[in-house]
């Protein structure tokens, strides 16, 4: 398992897989244990990649990969 916390560590774990052949595979946060998950390349955790912007209309917001809903929802109901 990996777990990024900047682009560039994204962008070694991409090209590790690519130069290795093998494909990368996101993981969220296990809530639902399936085997989507479940994967003989390189698992990603994105949980340690988060980002929480409003965008400037000042009504939207953008989050990057790590972010969970509950997370979310805590972000706009801050600034509502």
């Amino acid at each position: 398992m990996r777990y990024p916390t900047t682009v560039e560590d994204v962008l070694a774990i991409v090209n590790e897989a690519r130069n290795r052949g093998i494909t990368v595979k996101a993981i969220g946060a296990r809530h639902s244990q399936t085997d989507i998950i479940c994967t003989e390349h390189i698992p990603v955790d994105m949980t340690n990649f988060k980002s929480f912007t409003m965008n400037p209309d000042g009504v939207t917001a953008s989050f990057g990969p790590g972010v969970t809903l509950r997370e979310a929802g805590e972000f706009l109901q801050q600034r509502s």
